[in-house]
């Protein structure tokens, strides 16, 4: 967005020393829970070692922007799909040392035309950050790359998951204009595979089958992520034909005490279908796991790896619970939950897993 309005961008991508950061007259940073401490030391010190103009958006200062404020001690926060509010700011940068008045926390609605958005600028980061050849995203080793995004926002309320207020509504790129992004990394990067990483990418049924009919003359491959309940075999040997060769389904667990408590709204049974249809339809079927959720138990994972047994997956990720700023569980916390270490239990059940998957 600040290239399309002629402004000078620089990307400095995960940067060792403040000295290896080119000068410029406001610096953006985006936050995460992850990152969030990095964030807090790299904002202070180009504070301390230069008179710019420093921004902190992304995930985590958009739930708790009061705090990022005040930790990082940065100059402004943005919270929110923030494209138009920094380029609003940018071309203020001028006027905004002497400016006392403003609130340092701006915050803007969601951002309803997203084909009136540029491209990602991938051109300003180094190739080997924006083009995989690892297989991480589905694709045969060696073969190249990369992800992409067609929509924004989730009309799901699972307690452990992160909402941003602002973001939260459910928007879509045209089938039209995804499809003039994947041309141009398949020109500028030679990227024939793509992951679509949107939060549930066949929330629409409609829109899946036109987005199908496009891609399929492209030549691709992809894979994508969804809900089991957000599937069936027309879409599915329709996603195939256009090149889909992997669906991610989000699990988490095969406890239907433990969904009900993660607020998932769907049965084990829905998600055991769904699974089979994916396998049925000649996909690659990936599940998403996670151990430690509050108030779990050993019966309550004993019963995961029957289904898991049962259902036998191509892959998975088992990822551990962790307590997100902006969560329902971050606002009403439970009583007990597990400590974020690496506790034996974890590994173990890792390893079993990967023994059942489907060969």
């Amino acid at each position: 967005m600040l290239e399309k309005h002629g402004i000078k961008v620089v990307v400095s991508d995960q940067p060792d020393r403040i000295g290896d950061i080119p000068g410029a007259d406001v610096y953006g940073i985006t936050c995460t829970t992850p990152t969030y401490r990095e964030v807090c030391r790299l904002t202070k010190a180009l504070k301390n070692e230069t008179n710019s103009i420093v921004v902190v958006g992304g995930v985590h200062a958009s739930v708790l922007p009061e705090r990022t404020l005040q930790d990082t001690g940065c100059d402004r926060v943005l919270v929110g799909e923030s494209e138009y509010s920094f380029l609003h700011l940018c071309n203020r940068a001028g006027s905004l040392r002497s400016c006392k008045v403003e609130h340092p926390i701006i915050s803007v609605p969601p951002l309803n035309d997203l084909d009136a958005l540029p491209f990602p600028a991938r051109h300003l980061f180094p190739f080997d950050h924006v083009v995989d050849v690892s297989g991480i995203h589905g694709q045969e080793p060696g073969e190249r790359a990369t992800t992409m995004i067609t929509s924004r926002g989730c009309p799901y309320h699972c307690s452990y998951c992160c909402k941003v207020p602002q973001t939260a509504v459910v928007r879509y790129r045209s089938p039209e204009n995804v499809v003039q992004e994947v041309q141009s990394v398949q020109y500028e990067f030679g990227v024939h595979h793509l992951r679509f990483v949107d939060d549930v990418f066949t929330l629409s049924r409609e829109r899946t089958m036109r987005l199908c009919g496009l891609l399929k003359p492209l030549e691709i491959t992809w894979a994508c992520i969804t809900r089991a309940d957000l599937i069936d075999s027309v879409m599915l040997e329709a996603m195939k034909d256009a090149g889909c060769k992997e669906v991610h389904i989000g699990v988490e667990s095969f406890s239907q005490r433990i969904l009900d408590l993660m607020n998932k709204n769907i049965k084990v049974g829905t998600i055991v279908k769904g699974i089979e249809k994916i396998k049925r339809a000649g996909l690659i079927c990936k599940v998403y796991l996670m151990y430690g959720f509050p108030s779990e138990t050993d019966a309550d994972v004993a019963i995961t790896k029957k289904y898991f047994e049962q259902v036998k997956p191509h892959r998975f990720t088992l990822s551990k619970f962790a307590l997100l700023p902006g969560s329902d569980l971050w606002y009403a916390p439970p009583v007990w939950f597990y400590p974020d270490d690496d506790y034996p239990e974890y590994a173990e059940l890792k390893q079993w897993l990967g023994s059942r998957v489907l060969k």
